[in-house]
């Protein structure tokens, strides 16, 4: 009889152990009588763990809000089974050459000056949810993510969301990432003599580099959303890399009280930013969205951009990015960045002006005019086109209407067509071209005179294009010559 009892230690998930026991004992198996009631494993313990690790009962290993003191896992997790840790607490241990199988140590673990070095962490998850780590050194150092799901459709993650740490420097070095998705957001990091440094590098196995944090390319998804972090964050992509486009969740981070950001040949065609501040980054050699050959945040949809908060919060956006690289002295990116903030303004009074007028409103606004002649200051050949348009309109309609140039005859050609052309014609024409060249350069009246009503309002709204026309012709030239 006593042979068949086993032990009805209560797990988290409500389960019982079921692991066989000795006659001499009564209610559990030799490692839950060791540390029940307290729920303490002590490093003498370590002989009656590792026999309960080995027996295989229930398909996963339960070790869920136990206390750990100064014990030493080393090659002692090497099973295929799920590990669950939850709410558990480790004080001086060390997890040494471990390997884990959907490893879950979420429910507010907590790591007392307690690390792993040269794990492997497989199957489908990782989780290090809530955790909260406090050690002198890189609590991972040398660990393998190497997350792969049962076929291609499935959504592996290493999370460490909302995940508390004051380290040394780092939180990882000369770790290793395969997976889906790597989710940070929430994590609080903090280092203890120093700021610390954050490390996300883009590379392959074989080129794995000593560094904070590596990234394989099947990483889809880095979140680091809502993360607190006062150090040095760099994010890298190798030049053979740089067609790589993981989706970067980086909203709602103060980058300003970083010590330094940079992005050094990133990818960013699907990177999103809102909510963050973004004056002090640095980007180098960065791969953007473009749109009509100017670059765009991730998260600019255009005229898809229905929300009037998306598309402030879009401005706000970039007009950091354009005093930023003004700043650096990269002109023409800000010229790229200062093209965006004015065309998501549009985007505004596109989204404003939806009445009964809307249409009319948002065809002729002063935003949507100046997008029209200069695209907003950037295109010196716009207002160039639109000056010669000018000119060639004018001369036409002063043919018909009637001028009279140097003081000579007066030339006025009916509106109906003649019937042939003549070399009479071509001259006259030429003069009026003449005439109209001399309202645009304010020599009417000097060098060209009209007769009736219609040729002098026609002068007047000339005269008043080209002093909108040439100004920002010159200011469009002016921000060329500049950079």
């Amino acid at each position: 009889m006593s042979s068949a009892r086993t032990c009805s230690f209560k797990l988290r998930n409500g389960t019982f152990c079921g692991r066989p026991i000795t006659a001499k004992q009564r209610i559990f198996c030799d490692f839950h009588v060791r540390i029940h009631p307290q729920k303490v494993c002590r490093k003498e313990d370590q002989p009656f763990l590792k026999e309960y690790v080995k027996t295989d009962v229930q398909g996963f290993v339960d070790l869920s809000q136990i206390e750990f003191r100064n014990v030493e896992f080393d090659d002692l997790l090497t099973d295929s089974r799920p590990i669950l840790f939850d709410a558990s607490r480790f004080d001086k241990c060390s997890f040494y050459k471990c390997t884990f199988k959907d490893a879950s140590f979420a429910s507010h673990c907590r790591f007392d000056s307690t690390t792993f070095r040269g794990c492997t962490f497989k199957g489908g998850k990782c989780d290090f949810s809530d955790a909260a780590f406090l050690s002198d050194d890189a609590p991972f150092e040398d660990c393998t993510f190497l997350l792969e799901g049962t076929d291609q459709l499935d959504l592996t993650e290493v999370s460490f969301r909302n995940a508390r740490a004051v380290v040394e420097t780092s939180l990882f070095k000369d770790c290793y990432v395969r997976a889906t998705r790597f989710a940070a957001d929430g994590l609080h990091l903090q280092g203890r003599s120093s700021p610390g440094a954050l490390d996300l590098v883009v590379c392959e196995a074989h080129d794995r580099l000593p560094c904070r944090m590596i990234c394989l390319d099947t990483v889809e998804q880095i979140i680091l959303t809502e993360m607190v972090f006062s150090g040095t964050l760099t994010y890298r992509q190798p030049s053979r890399w740089k067609d790589f486009k993981p989706v970067l969740h980086l909203m709602n981070i103060n980058f300003d009280s970083m010590v330094s950001v940079r992005f050094f040949a990133a990818n960013l065609q699907s990177c999103h930013f809102q909510g963050s501040s973004i004056s002090n980054t640095e980007f180098q050699n960065c791969q953007w969205q473009r749109e009509g050959g100017f670059r765009k945040l991730g998260g600019d949809r255009g005229a898809v951009n229905s929300n009037e908060s998306e598309v402030q919060e879009l401005v706000r956006l970039y007009v950091q990015l354009k005093k930023n690289f003004e700043s650096k002295g990269d002109h023409i990116g800000a010229g790229d960045w200062h093209y965006r903030e004015m065309e998501s303004r549009r985007q505004l009074v596109l989204a404003r002006h939806k009445g009964r007028f809307g249409r009319l409103r948002r065809a002729f606004s002063l935003i949507g005019l100046y997008r029209c002649v200069s695209r907003y200051g950037e295109s010196y050949h716009r207002p160039l086109c639109w000056l010669a348009a000018v000119w060639f309109v004018f001369s036409i309609f002063y043919f018909f209407t009637g001028f009279s140039l140097g003081g000579g005859e007066i030339i006025n050609y009916d509106w109906c067509p003649a019937c042939g052309l003549s070399v009479s014609h071509v001259a006259h024409f030429f003069d009026a071209m003449l005439g109209s060249l001399s309202v645009m350069a304010l020599q009417a009246g000097k060098t060209v005179e009209f007769t009736g009503f219609w040729s002098i309002l026609a002068s007047v709204i000339q005269l008043v294009l080209t002093a909108v026309l040439v100004p920002l012709f010159l200011l469009a030239v002016r921000r060329k010559f500049r950079r």
